[in-house]
């Protein structure tokens, strides 16, 4: 299979670490989790992670081309959900917990913004499963973007609209 030659080509260091990059994004869509290590990521902003039982849960590693893309139910009649109301949709349906999380977007923004755009084509990517509240109550989300051909995360209060075509990702149900 085209995966595995070109994993053991990569890992041989026989070939330049540019040409590795772009051989990894192209053909190896696996991403490596750390889930031992606590997350240091989030904005001075944080007072409380509102779901830390989620910050470390999922697989080890997962293939980003097997991710769920799944909708709210205004989402496929073509309309944008407000994004409390699709946080609360989340908790309801027990989904919350499949939902991509900080350590994912983290793990994701490292392989650079090729990748992204190859497996996010949507351009935004949001981690759900790790809602912070903020010292002044606000709830606030994890998202990662690509911005002037930079991965950048960013934090986006809960009250803004998502729209219809931003899915919501959720790895499989064990």
């Amino acid at each position: 299979m085209i995966n595995e030659k070109c994993v053991k080509l990569i890992k041989s260091r026989i070939i330049p670490d540019s040409i590795s990059r772009v051989l990894l994004n192209k053909f190896y869509p696996i991403i490596h989790i750390d889930h031992i290590r606590p997350i240091s990521a989030y904005p001075a902003l944080a007072k409380e992670i509102l779901h830390p039982e989620f910050e470390l849960k999922g697989p080890n590693e997962f293939d980003v081309t097997t991710l769920k893309r799944q909708f709210h139910p205004d989402q496929r009649r073509g309309l944008s959900v407000g994004s409390k109301d699709m946080y609360h949709h989340l908790i309801t349906l027990d989904l919350l917990q499949y939902c991509v999380n900080l350590a994912d977007i983290l793990a994701i923004q490292v392989r650079g913004a090729k990748f992204f755009r190859r497996h996010f084509p949507e351009g935004i990517l949001i981690a759900w499963a790790s809602v912070v509240q903020s010292h002044g109550g606000g709830l606030y989300v994890p998202y990662l973007i690509e911005r002037d051909n930079k991965m950048t995360i960013g934090w986006q209060l809960l009250i803004i609209g998502i729209l219809p075509r931003i899915p919501i990702l959720c790895h499989a149900k064990k």
